[in-house]
């Protein structure tokens, strides 16, 4: 996206005769750029977070915690929100530091 945007705008600025169309593929192509980049970031912090958290469990030596901390993670997630995935996230937050 980051390149094709821009050769987009710049195709139809030529048939339309106006530049601004340049110019709206960069944006575009920016933003698009921005947006993968941070998910990309995101998920990764994700993945490390979860791989830590999975082997504490293990340096615990607690098979009843391990066992109680896999059949949860096992369960689907329900949250397609952005407000419930912050009250989920909360929620396991507390319940962690609690155990």
């Amino acid at each position: 996206d980051f390149v094709s945007e821009p050769v987009k705008g710049f195709k139809r600025s030529i048939e339309e005769l106006d530049p601004s169309y340049v110019m709206d593929g960069v944006a575009r192509g920016t933003g698009s750029l921005a947006r993968h980049t941070v998910g990309g970031i995101v998920d990764s912090a994700s993945l490390l977070t979860e791989t830590f958290s999975k082997n504490m469990a293990v340096l615990t030596l607690d098979r009843k915690y391990a066992q109680r901390r896999d059949r949860f993670k096992a369960m689907p997630g329900t949250n397609t929100t952005f407000v419930g995935g912050v009250e989920s996230g909360m929620g396991k937050l507390f319940r962690g530091v609690a155990e």
